[in-house]
């Protein structure tokens, strides 16, 4: 009956794990969480920030990039901010441009932080949806609630009105006679509060804040990018921006906050952006030398080792273990010479019992021809004493092993 082949699982003390795959695969997985955390961090710079509606990075009819553009190529220095600490700068043309979505917004920013001047105002009037083809286009326009866009003046003046006038041929102005554009009908504004700075029948299309810099543009038509192509428009807008800045080193910085786009310092953001950088990169670099000293030590576990060990190599190793703890080592030299007399014997097939003398004799003509080495007499006289020390016995011991395997009849 034949024997089943044994199914080989292979050697107790494999590594199931190959350190290379392992190390790869964790330096992936933290580059890739590394990656997750900055765009966490970066998420609101990365968004769209140029969707319909009434914002300075927009394009679409309703928007005020156009506006930007225009000023920038005139040579005026413009930019949109998105940091709130910007309503309380006074080195700067700050515009305004609140929408009806943030108008709650826009009511809780005059109320609670008052503005620094110069600033300007762009009051909302018209309501729609981006473009569901196109996030960038302007869909179904409409005239926003004029009771709307008196919300955002709430807290300047509780008695403002706002109206909508048939559009005037001309706007007489401190700049000169203006012949602008409005779509549908012109949106005034009607207080006793506000100073007029242009006036329109019937209302304001620029006020002023007594005793602020704080400036209202009633109607957003004269700068928006639907009729910012109108060369009045265009030419009106420009002299009400150079005459509110009044220093013509005075930067123009446009809002964003009011409309969504505000910056958040995030505790990511801190980690990943100066000054805090240098600290983050030191933290990963100290995790890095601590991952590589892991990944030393990393490998399959140590087999644990039996209290007591077994078998004839044990045994020797204890009783050498314990010859050498009594100190009796040097000692031992008689005792292996009578083993090694006795082996030779074995080894040369003398099994009857002889005397010392008659044993002695008999190894002593073993190399009665050899006169290179040494004679069994010498080797004997070298072992019945004991060593002086553990190398000495060493050697000895070795000199009478070697001297019995290169016999005749010894066994090598």
């Amino acid at each position: 009956m034949s024997t089943p082949p044994r199914l080989v699982t292979g050697t107790a003390n494999a590594n199931p794990f190959n350190p290379r795959t392992i190390m790869l695969a964790v330096i992936i997985s933290l580059m890739s969480f590394g990656a997750v955390l900055t765009l966490m961090a970066w998420a609101p710079e990365l968004s769209d920030r140029e969707r319909a509606g009434s914002t300075p990075y927009s394009g679409a009819a309703t928007g005020y990039g156009a506006l930007v553009t225009l000023l920038e190529t005139y040579g005026t220095t413009v930019s949109v901010s998105r940091l709130e600490r910007n309503f309380r700068n006074q080195n700067r043309l700050l515009v305004l441009t609140p929408n009806g979505g943030t108008m709650p917004k826009a009511e809780n920013r005059f109320s609670t932080n008052p503005i620094a001047g110069p600033v300007l105002i762009i009051l909302p009037k018209w309501d729609g949806t981006p473009d569901p083809t196109n996030s960038r286009w302007q869909s179904d326009l409409s005239l926003m609630a004029n009771s709307r866009v008196e919300r955002v003046l709430t807290h300047i003046d509780d008695d403002v009105e706002i109206k909508r006038i048939v559009s005037p041929a001309a706007v007489s102005s401190q700049f000169g006679r203006f012949r602008p554009h409005f779509e549908d009908r012109m949106q005034v504004i009607q207080s006793d509060y506000l100073l007029p700075v242009i006036s329109a029948p019937t209302g304001q299309l620029l006020s002023k804040m007594p005793h602020m810099d704080v400036y209202i543009l009633a109607d957003p038509d004269l700068a928006n990018t639907f009729n910012i192509d109108v060369r009045d428009n265009a030419r009106l807008m420009l002299h009400i921006v150079e005459a509110l800045r009044v220093d013509e080193d005075l930067p123009v910085i446009f809002d964003a906050t009011l409309n969504g786009y505000s910056r958040s310092n995030n505790l990511l953001r801190i980690m990943l952006d100066v000054p805090f950088l240098g600290a983050t990169l030191v933290l990963l670099l100290a995790g890095s030398l601590l991952l590589w000293s892991a990944f030393t030590r990393f490998g399959a576990p140590a087999r644990g080792e039996q209290v007591f060990a077994l078998g004839k190599k044990a045994l020797a190793d204890n009783t050498a273990g314990l010859i050498n703890m009594t100190g009796r080592e040097t000692q031992m030299a008689p005792g292996y010479l009578a083993l090694s007399r006795k082996a030779l014997l074995r080894d040369l097939g003398i099994t009857k019992n002889l005397s010392e003398a008659e044993t002695n004799a008999l190894l002593g003509r073993l190399n009665a021809d050899d006169e290179a080495g040494p004679g069994w007499s010498e080797l004997r006289d070298d072992l019945n004493k004991p060593a002086s020390h553990r190398d000495d016995l060493l050697q000895k011991a070795r000199r009478i092993y070697r001297w019995r395997k290169e016999r005749p009849n010894g066994h090598k």
